[in-house]
């Protein structure tokens, strides 16, 4: 069997010490999935800070997935500010049936709440910007994914590259119908070929761990599907690649 290693401190994804309650624990990445990782990177990197970020990472994308969408978020900020509005007119509406005492707590309450009402509405229109009409945008988790990895890549002195267009993929391996090896013509730059291998691991921490079925999937969506998808997403959070410098710990960003 495949020893497994560097347990994390991270309690988030485990179920209660009591065993009771739902049962969400992500597997621990095994020395056959670190060496993986080692192999793709190519260059030398600490296996304690190199599992630390990719095992976090997953978490991220695992907890994400429990989150309620965009637009999910939209539609109960907006019922929430207008029940509270609501509740502010319906209050207003008796200002003489008080005591002198029962009127200062319900004008500090209506404060309080005209206050979260505007919050809201706040709310209401971050949530709104992420849903317009045309192409979907990267998801936010997917985009904390990304840059974990390029810090990954910083510290291991490595250039957040992709294929070249010459390199164009032509048809990508899938495993639930997401991609696990690029079909690129070509070698793959070190970093690329580093990410493809965490979504790859990704996939199958996610797949055999014990999660429900929809937690499952759920999770496993937020990985892109397809590699235009990817580097897509890479191109966004890294910027130039002409502006990483090597420094004193790494690359930084100039």
């Amino acid at each position: 069997m495949t020893k497994r290693v560097e347990r994390s401190d991270d309690q988030s994804l485990k179920g209660p010490a009591d065993g009771k309650g739902p049962n969400h624990v992500l597997r621990e990445l095994t020395d056959e999935e670190i060496q993986r990782l080692e192999d793709a990177i190519d260059n030398p990197i600490e296996r304690k800070y190199l599992v630390h970020w990719v095992s976090l990472s997953i978490r991220g994308v695992v907890r994400s997935s429990t989150l309620p969408s965009s637009r999910q978020l939209r539609d109960d900020f907006i019922r929430m500010g207008r029940e509270g509005r609501q509740w502010i007119r319906n209050v207003s509406a008796y200002p003489d049936i008080f005591t002198p005492r029962e009127r200062a707590e319900r004008d500090s309450l209506i404060k309080a709440a005209k206050a979260f009402c505007d919050s809201i509405d706040f709310r209401v229109a971050q949530a709104a910007s992420s849903i317009k009409a045309g192409q979907p945008k990267t998801s936010p988790a997917l985009e904390i994914f990304i840059d974990n990895m390029i810090g990954v890549a910083k510290k291991a002195k490595i250039l957040p590259s992709t294929p070249q267009r010459g390199n164009a993929v032509k048809k990508s391996r899938t495993a639930k119908g997401h991609i696990i090896k690029s079909a690129a013509e070509g070698p793959l730059p070190p970093f690329y070929r580093f990410v493809l291998e965490v979504v790859s691991i990704s996939i199958e921490i996610i797949s055999t761990s014990s999660l429900s079925g929809p937690q499952k999937s759920a999770a496993i969506s937020v990985l892109p599907k397809t590699e235009k998808a990817l580097i897509k997403a890479i191109v966004k959070k890294r910027g130039r690649v002409r502006a990483y410098k090597e420094g004193a710990t790494g690359l930084t960003e100039w």
